[in-house]
């Protein structure tokens, strides 16, 4: 196709070696209807020009750096002291961690325990029930017990308890087991589990089973629970249960009556202690 008259294109490309100046020379062009020219410029540079229509060996003019700034430094770079003058805003950024973030450690030695992987120790538990468990993690809850589970596959023998009572013991000392979810089945199991912290010296298990006996105490069992109280050494219970007696005047005169506070003199004389307090005020 014929380009009209006078039409001019032309593309150019560049290599730029020397960042400090750009001096083109001369060109030399062939060419019959179209001129080729290129030129060497002493500072290094290599310019290629290509012309449509252009009369051979025209003369290319000298160019300098500053000319074409972009040959040096992209045109967007941002200023270093423009940059630098810039104030420091805050961004405001909301992001949540997913999880708790704390390392799971009771939740793997559980999975670890059930499995049956990498227990060194045992529980055994009447008929000869025997619980798997790991000797870190007993032992870290009682001098006594960490005494006891020195040597690999050591066994700790609570053979008066039933499988329920040792069952809670074992899943207590896992964090299974809490305030929360700590039901025994019976008054009975309670006591067996409250044998057991008293025998391996594990106050806070005791200190649980003290916190269930202090639920549905009732005139019938208010006794049994105070005895309890004596033989394994809580005091702070046994006397919030006898506050709880005294405060009632109705209750008072029902335990005093029970034949299970006769078998309790002790008791017996601080019954009738607060029945005379309370007949001279």
């Amino acid at each position: 196709m014929k380009r009209p008259a006078g039409a001019l294109e032309e593309t150019s490309a560049v290599t730029l070696e020397d960042p400090t100046c750009l001096q083109g020379g001369r060109g030399r062009g062939r060419g019959r209807g179209r001129g080729r020219g290129r030129g060497k410029g002493r500072g290094g540079y290599h310019i290629t020009t290509q012309h449509d229509d252009v009369p051979a060996k025209a003369a290319l003019p000298t160019v300098c750096s500053d000319a074409i700034p972009s040959l040096v430094q992209p045109v967007n770079a941002p200023s270093t002291a423009l940059a630098t003058q810039l104030p420091l805003l805050k961004v405001s950024v909301k992001y949540s961690a997913t999880g708790s973030n704390f390392a799971p450690v009771c939740e793997g030695l559980v999975l670890l325990r059930r499995d049956k992987k990498l227990c060194d120790m045992t529980v055994v538990a009447n008929a000869g029930v025997r619980f798997k468990a790991h000797r870190a993690v007993l032992g870290a809850h009682s001098d006594l017990l960490a005494s006891k589970l020195e040597e690999p596959g050591a066994e700790i023998q609570v053979d008066y308890a039933s499988y329920e009572a040792v069952d809670l013991f074992v899943r207590w000392a896992y964090s299974e087991v809490n305030v929360q979810n700590y039901h025994p089945s019976s008054t009975k199991v309670n006591e067996e589990v409250l044998q057991i912290s008293s025998d391996l010296q594990i106050p806070m298990l005791s200190e649980l089973c003290a916190l269930w006996l202090s639920t549905d105490v009732v005139t019938g069992n208010v006794v049994d629970r105070i005895r309890l109280c004596e033989e394994f050494g809580m005091p702070k219970l046994r006397a919030a249960l006898l506050a709880g007696i005294v405060k009632d005047t109705r209750v008072l005169q029902a335990v005093s009556q029970n034949p299970a506070t006769l078998k309790h003199p002790a008791l017996m004389r601080e019954l009738l202690s607060a029945i005379a307090f309370r007949a001279d005020s």
